[in-house]
């Protein structure tokens, strides 16, 4: 699965992994990717997968022109105060 590639500039080799937490920080789904693909691919896919299931809620860093499912929220920064929850994990 992993590859070489450019990401925000410098080379990196290895994969991208999506996780999809509930409150309680716990793994609801995860999707793996290559490292040089757009970070969000493998985020959408879990999105789409689940949208008859769960709200999903993520930052502006999701949003995408292209891509309008029905159940993702993209939350401003500091509406939901989940940060370092999810960087803890």
């Amino acid at each position: 699965m992993g590859r070489k590639g450019f990401s925000n500039q410098p080379w990196i080799v290895g994969g991208k992994l999506g996780l999809l937490l509930d409150q309680l920080a716990q793994t609801v789904d995860r999707n793996g990717d290559r490292a040089n693909l757009y970070h969000g691919h493998a985020f959408q896919q879990i999105v789409d997968a689940l949208k008859e299931e769960m709200v999903v809620l993520a930052d502006q860093g999701f949003a995408n022109l292209d891509w309008h499912p029905i159940n993702l929220r993209l939350c401003q920064p500091g509406l939901w105060n989940q940060s370092m929850m999810v960087a803890s994990v």
